[in-house]
């Protein structure tokens, strides 16, 4: 399964006792981001699980993504000074 927020895969298995007649609507979050990609009926619970080509990406492409998602999150005048703190010897 794709993420719709982060855009990461992951896969995801119901788990625990089977229970007839005895269901509720269990999310299915995304185990990066929490995002709610989807919903299940069952008596049981939803496990995710991170895919394995997403835990061995590039160490750099990494810190890039959480970066970029970092700064999702800013303010624009955040944004304004992590960028002048951190990329200001570019013009250099």
């Amino acid at each position: 399964m794709e993420c719709s927020k982060c855009g990461k895969t992951f896969s995801y298995k119901l788990v625990g006792t089977v229970y007839p007649g005895c269901k509720t609507s269990e999310d299915i979050n995304c185990p990066y981001c929490n995002n709610k990609c989807g919903s299940v009926m069952t008596s049981q619970f939803v496990e995710t699980t991170k895919e394995e080509n997403e835990i061995t990406k590039n160490p750099k492409k990494l810190i890039i993504e959480q970066e970029t998602e970092m700064m999702e999150d800013m303010t624009e005048g955040q944004l304004a000074e992590y960028i002048a703190d951190n990329f200001s010897d570019f013009g250099d």
